[in-house]
């Protein structure tokens, strides 16, 4: 809960921050994209990209994990840094989301802790 309310605190500033340097300079276009980017991208990961990690963490249930496993797990994580970046809020933002939808309930037993 603490984690949530932390992630749609950060996602509320960065926001806020995006709309106060578009006043400032007088573009508010780039303001209401970061706005509008910042929840499309939050509803691309919870609608499509939490169904599709379940899955690939569902084939990947051998332990230890596989490299190919990890390996895509890793290019997931750099293209959701990519992508909040892209849209204007930091990329932080985006790898905190990717580690937040995924699902523990189908994770391979030594993927997220060690041993």
């Amino acid at each position: 809960m603490a984690l949530g309310c932390a992630a749609f605190g950060d996602v509320t500033a960065w926001c806020l921050l995006a709309v106060s340097v578009g006043v400032a300079k007088e573009q508010i276009s780039h303001a209401l994209f970061v706005v509008i980017g910042a929840l499309a991208f939050i509803a691309f990961m919870l609608l499509l990209g939490r169904p599709i990690l379940r899955w690939l963490m569902r084939r990947g249930e051998e332990e230890p994990p596989s490299q190919t496993l990890l390996a895509l797990i890793f290019v997931a994580l750099l293209l959701a840094a990519i992508s909040a970046e892209a849209i204007g809020i930091h990329a932080i933002f985006g790898a905190f989301l990717l580690g937040a939808i995924i699902p523990t309930e189908a994770t391979p037993p030594g993927l997220l802790s060690p041993g």
